[in-house]
């Protein structure tokens, strides 16, 4: 299972790999306020069904909004906290509260090396272009690349 922040949602629509997130984690879940972030930009129609709305309660929106995070971003830190499973966001400061609180994350890098490691990506050409075509939107620095690229299968 893994929560999912729009950063990432949005990157795997664009680079039309969504269904990796589904064939590496199994659950794939976003809150609320991913929704209507991802909504907004691509319609509620362009998100797949296997994708699951986590519902916070009034208690978890007081924590989130306390986080003075964006919306989407302060929603999935908690509940990937009170759920107790993987974050994957790309924006450095939600990743570091996350890691703050003691919360795994991975970012959209981070998943297509799985994804390279693990074989739905089935060859290194396909995760350069991967890459490639992520770096158009997300800033990527030269280390990082290098990391995804020195995956293994």
């Amino acid at each position: 299972m893994i929560i999912v922040d729009n950063s990432v949602l949005s990157a795997f629509k664009r680079l039309g790999v969504l269904n990796l997130l589904r064939q590496l984690f199994g659950d794939v879940i976003i809150t609320p306020g991913v929704l209507d972030e991802f909504s907004r930009k691509w319609g509620r129609e362009a998100l797949p069904k296997w994708i699951r709305i986590g519902e916070l309660d009034e208690i978890m929106l007081r924590e989130a909004e306390a986080l003075r995070l964006g919306r989407g971003e302060a929603e999935s830190i908690v509940l990937a906290q009170r759920l107790g499973c993987l974050l994957a966001v790309d924006d450095e400061k939600a990743r570091s509260v996350a890691k703050g609180k003691g919360i795994p994350v991975i970012g959209s890098v981070g998943i297509l090396r799985l994804a390279y490691e693990y074989c739905p990506i089935e060859t290194r050409q396909e995760l350069e272009e991967l890459l490639t075509k992520l770096s158009e939107d997300l800033y990527l620095e030269e280390w990082l690349i290098k990391w995804a690229l020195s995956a293994r299968k």
